[in-house]
């Protein structure tokens, strides 16, 4: 719809002024409507349907099975297969079992609990409910602390390391670290989501990420060094 009425930009600095905005569909909307004239902006606002937009995502994503099974209703549009089953595993057995060995492991997600369900099975990550937020658990969302110092408090941990491949992971870790001044927050990125290479890491870096690693493989030697 953006595009339909000339926005104008690419789509680097599109991702750039939504990150921040305070990324997400609010950063998006806000980023667009700041940049569209009057006239623009309610041709664009009559057609924006966020509960559409995220149907159509999950049936894309989810494909034709899941979406019956996990959003309880038909699919309407004709998406084979779907995306969920083509996502790469990108962390390795080896530094999952090095991790859980010598570290407590939690997870914060975005996803709802039966996605994240999905992508923990895949890896072969066993957590207890106790140790992992999901969608269904926490309302506001990332970069809202909250989750991650829930977590931290249920491993009576004295400091934290929140290891995620966008800007809205590392700033999670930040505002934690001022919601929870009595334990330390590291945000890690991760350079295997949408940002990649040295742009990549610059942005981690002017987030607040306390470091960057190229991949999620790369947390043991870094927490190690600790």
């Amino acid at each position: 719809m953006a595009r339909r009425e000339e926005l104008g930009l690419s789509v680097e600095t599109f991702i750039d002024r939504v990150a921040a905005t305070g990324g997400g569909l609010p950063g998006a909307e806000t980023v667009v409507l700041d940049i569209l004239d009057p006239a623009e902006r309610e041709q664009v606002m009559s057609d924006w349907d966020p509960d559409r937009l995220r149907d159509v995502f999950q049936q894309l994503y989810l494909g034709p099975d899941l979406y019956r099974e996990l959003e309880g209703g038909d699919p309407d549009i004709d998406a084979a297969g779907g995306y969920i089953h083509d996502e790469p595993v990108l962390v390795e057995r080896e530094t999952l079992d090095h991790l859980r060995a010598n570290y407590d492991v939690g997870v914060l997600t975005g996803r709802p609990a039966a996605e994240a369900d999905i992508a923990l099975e895949r890896v072969g990550l066993d957590l207890p409910a106790e140790h992992r937020f999901t969608m269904d658990d926490w309302g506001a969302g990332k970069p809202d602390p909250d989750a991650l110092v829930r977590l931290a408090e249920r491993f009576d941990a004295g400091a934290v390391a929140f290891a995620g491949d966008t800007l809205d992971d590392v700033k999670t870790a930040v505002n934690a670290s001022e919601a929870d001044p009595d334990r330390e927050y590291r945000g890690v990125g991760v350079l295997t989501g949408g940002l990649t290479g040295e742009a990549g890491r610059r942005k981690f870096e002017r987030a607040g990420a306390a470091a960057v690693v190229d991949s999620v493989n790369d947390l043991p030697e870094l927490l190690d060094e600790d």
